[in-house]
């Protein structure tokens, strides 16, 4: 190899490695090591002796001490560059200081007794052919920041990831390795977090590089090191022609490292593709691709649809971004993700068949597809987290616990992982450990929205009602679009008496750009006043909504704004007007929404009972099993339709066999069960009973107690009979009061709350 011409760049080698020269200087530095081999190979070399001065603790003392003695005469080089606001030099030695270190780092050289040799019984044991790929340091000064390297780093991690001989860490799992570390993809990274990156994937092999662009062309340089002796296996270098794409380029470079590891001759083999051929020949399109990728993982999903569908803009037959478009957007997407899969990496298409195969309703071939996936790579984490999901929906919750620590055990890291298990674990009862799940989320990813949504969301499934609101403000603190908790912190402000909070929560989703949220905001701003008993001007508010979901498209809403005024409506006694707008919203979700069908068919039967038409009833009731049986669904709702014929023919024993059945099967939209269960013990007396579903009532999450609202408010009254009929006088007044205290604004035609007074008058005036 040829020595450097330049002497001048040769004199700079080591003052560039121990970190000491001036920003133009190294600037200078790094662009001719693209351009000379000579300099580059020198460099490489003299990074292993470098890493072990800069962290053995005797040099660093030595540095300190110096500093310290020296500090008023090096202020003057610490100041803010002007215009710039940022610091001289950062994380760097300044000149001054540069001097007197050196000298104390040449004495401790000569003093030292250093033995610059590697142990290969590493602490850590590397998986055998694991790659860890670091993001690729980009020099090319690029306007937008994060992009070209972050964009070659990730095509070079999927085509490196098609070779069956070499498992390469994700993309996604190095940056929250980075994210943990305190470290930007975008910055220089040094040995020390290379090697706690090595640890913490436990590769064998990792792979560091940047790209330079010079005049004529686009400049890869990378170095490919085997972690257990920190010694360089090879390097690599790729000179791209003008007219050469970022795609071609990588393939090249994915050839040179897969011939320079050490891997069984079989490997060979392998035909490698064009890797443009399994994702997309559009720059513009893996860019946007990229940054939707990135807002998944963080659950910001407003922002990755438009992403994905930017992407689309670019490249219409982009198999992966329809596929992550049907995830969160609309599943109809995973037609044209099925019809461009041989656009996909081998992994990916798992993925695809088995989003295809959930949205058919074969449940069991999108577990099985996604095992498949296991099978052929045990640490497919991904396929093993949406496992832990299906089992999750499934109701198998101890199995979704199982694969979801798998995950866990694999990636430590794994955001969505512990996401899941903390819903997994409060499901089984463990609430200290669901508490540590989300508190392993949050250490993560301490600055996304989300882990401080969850964790609002656990609390307030567990009672801890302030906790959860403060837990949902600080999501919004940090997202203030993060639309999931406005909606949470709205419905739990309404819960907790704090009505202007949750209206303007409501107001805002009103407004927000997603069509389906908006009708949501629509209809949550009924909740408030019928919380409070204002009947009339809940429905006029629904009145609104309905209105507006003509207009405007994604009207989802429309179906629930018409069951709220059916609720109205038999509250008020008007109990014809109440079929009207159930027969409404069962013909809305006929062929949408089957389990909201089937809800409002039940509550269409308890109608019609509480009419007297006992035949018509009945005969609603048996064609609503018929029907939940053929659309295989369980007959909870059959079994409350029994129960509230039964409860309105006076019949309190099988009322309360019927309501107990209901509950028994019961998976979605369990309080009304809770409450008429209640009263049914109530009736018999069996007042112990009834407190307890009255109280199970409390424990449900905040919307359904704002949607069945008057049966929420009405349950305290309740609680006050039993308890009063129990003896327990304190108890019932509690109870009583606050009742009255919700309904105090309430409009006049609620029977409940003359009673309600008349007997707080009593027992407070009892002797």
């Amino acid at each position: 190899m040829k020595q450097c011409l330049d002497k001048r760049f040769e004199k700079l080698l080591h003052a560039y490695e121990l970190g000491i020269l001036s920003d133009e200087d190294r600037a200078d530095f790094e662009i001719h090591q693209m351009e000379c081999d000579y300099c580059f190979e020198q460099a490489r070399q003299f990074k292993d002796p470098v890493y072990l001065i800069e962290h053995d603790p005797d040099v660093r003392a030595s540095i300190k001490q110096m500093d310290e003695e020296k500090s008023s005469d090096a202020a003057g080089t610490r100041d803010a560059v002007p215009g710039t606001g940022r610091r001289r030099f950062p994380g760097r030695l300044t000149p001054l200081r540069a001097v007197f270190s050196v000298a104390a780092v040449l004495v401790i050289l000569v003093l030292k007794p250093w033995n610059i040799e590697f142990k290969t019984d590493q602490e850590v044991v590397a998986s055998d052919n694991r790659l860890a790929v670091m993001y690729l340091v980009d020099s090319t000064y690029e306007q937008e920041a994060e992009k070209l390297g972050n964009i070659v780093t990730n095509l070079l991690i999927t085509d490196l990831s098609e070779s069956r001989r070499v498992d390469v860490v994700s993309s996604q799992r190095l940056h929250d390795l980075l994210n943990l570390l305190d470290r930007e993809r975008t910055e220089t990274i040094n040995l020390y977090v290379v090697q706690e990156v090595a640890d913490k994937t436990r590769a064998k092999w990792m792979l560091t590089g940047s790209i330079y662009q010079t005049q004529s062309a686009l400049v890869i340089t990378t170095e490919l090191v085997d972690v257990a002796t920190r010694s360089t296996i090879a390097t690599q270098r790729i000179t791209g022609s003008a007219s050469e794409s970022v795609f071609t380029l990588v393939d090249r470079l994915s050839a040179k490292i897969l011939n320079d590891l050490s891997l069984p001759d079989s490997a060979q083999l392998e035909i490698d593709g064009p890797v443009a051929d399994i994702t997309t020949h559009s720059l513009e399109a893996y860019r946007h691709y990229l940054e939707g990728v990135d807002n998944y993982y963080k659950l910001y999903w407003r922002e990755a649809v438009q992403s994905f569908q930017s992407a689309l803009q670019y490249d219409s037959t982009f198999a992966m971004a329809y596929y992550y478009l049907a995830r969160i957007h609309d599943p109809e997407h995973i037609a044209r993700a099925v019809q461009y899969s041989s656009k996909a990496s081998q992994r990916q298409q798992y993925y695809i068949r088995s989003m295809q195969a959930s949205v058919e309703g074969d449940v069991s071939k999108a577990v099985e597809e996604l095992e498949q996936a296991v099978q052929d790579c045990p640490d497919e984490k991904d396929a093993l987290q949406m496992l832990g999901l299906y089992m999750y929906t499934l109701q198998r919750y101890e199995e979704a616990i199982d694969y979801l620590t798998r995950v866990i055990e694999i990636d430590p890291l794994h955001k969505q992982a512990y996401n899941q298990l903390a819903y997994a674990y409060d499901q089984v009862g463990d609430l200290e450990k669901s508490i540590w799940a989300i508190g392993q989320y949050i250490s993560i990813a301490p600055d996304e929205a989300n882990p401080y949504d969850t964790r609002g969301e656990i609390l307030a499934n567990n009672g801890m009602i302030d906790q959860a609101i403060e837990s949902y403000k600080k999501a919004l603190e940090i997202k203030p679009d993060f639309q999931s908790s406005r909606m949470n912190l709205g419905l739990l402000c309404a819960l907790n008496g704090d009505y202007v909070t949750a209206q303007s929560c409501f107001e805002e989703l009103a407004t927000v750009s997603d069509a389906g949220m908006r009708s949501t905001g629509r209809l949550y701003l009924a909740y408030i006043p019928l919380y409070r008993g204002q009947y009339e001007a809940a429905l006029r508010i629904l009145d609104e909504g309905i209105a507006s979901d003509i207009e405007d498209p994604g009207n989802w809403a429309t179906a629930s704004k018409h069951g709220l005024r059916a609720v109205i409506y038999r509250e008020r006694g008007d109990l014809l007007l109440a079929l009207d707008e159930l027969r409404k919203a069962a013909d809305i979700t006929r062929e949408t929404w089957r389990e909201y069908e089937f809800l409002a068919r039940r509550l269409l039967v308890q109608i019609l009972a509480e009419l007297g038409d006992t035949d018509a009833a009945e005969q609603a009731a048996e064609e609503l099993r018929r029907d939940l049986i053929e659309a295989e669904q369980n007959i909870s709702a059959y079994w409350y339709a029994v129960g509230s014929i039964q409860f309105a023919a006076g019949n309190m024993a099988e009322a309360v066999i019927s309501f107990e059945k209901a509950l028994e099967e019961s998976d979605r939209f369990p309080l009304p069960g809770y409450f008429m269960l209640g009263r049914a013990y109530l009736e018999a007396d069996r007042l112990g009973e009834a407190v307890q579903q009255f109280e199970r009532l409390h424990s449900e999450p905040a919307d359904p107690r704002l949607y069945f609202g008057p049966s929420t408010v009405k349950s305290y009254y309740y609680l006050g009979l039993a308890y009063e009929r129990s003896g327990w006088i304190n108890d019932a007044i509690e109870q009583y009061e606050r009742f009255v205290d919700i309904w105090k604004d309430a409009d006049p035609v609620i029977e409940e709350m003359d009673d309600a007074r008349a007997r707080l008058a009593e027992l407070k005036n009892r002797p």
